[in-house]
This record gives structure tokens, C-alpha cells and sequence, in this order.
């Protein structure tokens, strides 16, 4: 087997990258998939709170003195007693969303972590063996190498030796 073959059959035994297989894992996708979809009720509830303190201010804006009454307790607004409701309730889902995001978040990041284990520990036979086929595919690279060096059709030995010494130096950067 030659350098060049032994090199194709490397390029057939590597393994997919570890993160391509964990992004594409459903274990992953599903505990991304809760984080977002909490991320998203949280992101809307925010919103839903802004919306209603904006309305308010809006309307007292607009009715200062009927503002003023509702806020004395003389005559209450039920536009602002309604808006007051929503953001409440927006709120308190708020609050409640927070800690599911963060522990959502979490158990996606602990989820990632164990695929990229199971990945990393499933792949590490065929990491080994690729490595042992790299060692040999330098050495046959050499042994080739060399043996063109020693062909009497190269006349220029000079040239052939400087060819190995790039090769062995830029096999040991592997």
C-alpha cells in the first residue's frame, strides 16, 4: 500500500466532528429546544410588561387631572386599573419564567457536555487507530521518499535530500 492510499484510507476512517454530532444530537435539540421556547414566554411577558407601563403612562399623559383622581382614590380609572392588572400578572409570570430559563440553560449546557463525552469516548478506538495509520503514512512518505533519492534516474541527489529533510520536518509538525 502506498503513501497516497494509505492517506485515502485515513480520509475514509475520520470520524465527523465531535461538535457537528452534537449539534445535530435530539437529546441536544430537545434541551435547546425547551430553553428557547422558555426564553421566548419570558421574552413575551417582558414585553407584555413594558407594553402595559407604556400604556399607562401614555394614557395619564394624555388625562393628567383623571390621573391625578384615580391616584387619589376619588374616581378610579378602569383603564388604568385594567393595565395595572396585566402588568401584574406579567409580572409575576416574569418572575416565575426567570428561574425555569436559567435551570432550562443549564440542563442544555449539562446535556451538550455529556453528548460531547459519549462522542468524544465512542470516538477515541478509531482516533487511536488513525493516529497509528499517520505514523505509518509518514514512514512510508520516507521510505518513498528516500527510495527515489536512491533511483539512478535522479541526478540531482542534492535536491531529492533537501525534498526529505522538508518532508521529515514538516511530518514532525504533524
Amino acid at each position: 500500500m502506498t503513501s497516497a492510499e494509505l492517506r485515502a484510507t485515513i480520509a475514509e476512517l475520520r470520524p465527523q466532528d465531535v461538535r457537528d454530532l452534537v449539534e445535530r444530537d435530539h437529546e441536544v435539540l430537545a434541551a435547546r429546544q425547551a430553553r428557547n421556547s422558555l426564553t421566548e414566554q419570558l421574552r413575551q411577558a417582558e414585553m407584555d410588561v413594558k407594553q402595559a407601563k407604556h400604556q399607562m403612562y401614555s394614557w395619564r399623559s394624555a388625562h393628567p387631572l383623571l390621573a391625578r383622581l384615580h391616584d387619589l382614590g376619588l374616581m378610579p380609572s378602569r383603564f388604568l386599573v385594567k393595565c395595572n392588572e396585566i402588568r401584574a400578572a406579567a409580572d409575576t409570570e416574569a418572575l416565575k419564567l426567570a428561574p425555569r430559563v436559567h435551570d432550562a440553560t443549564q440542563y442544555a449546557r449539562n446535556i451538550e457536555n455529556e453528548v460531547e463525552s459519549r462522542v468524544r469516548l465512542e470516538q477515541a478506538p478509531v482516533h487511536e487507530h488513525i493516529a497509528e495509520l499517520e505514523r505509518l503514512e509518514r514512514q512510508k512518505v520516507i521510505r518513498e521518499l528516500t527510495e527515489q533519492c536512491q533511483t539512478p534516474e535522479r541526478n540531482d541527489v542534492r535536491s531529492a535530500g533537501e525534498t526529505l529533510m522538508e518532508y521529515r520536518m514538516t511530518a514532525r509538525s504533524r
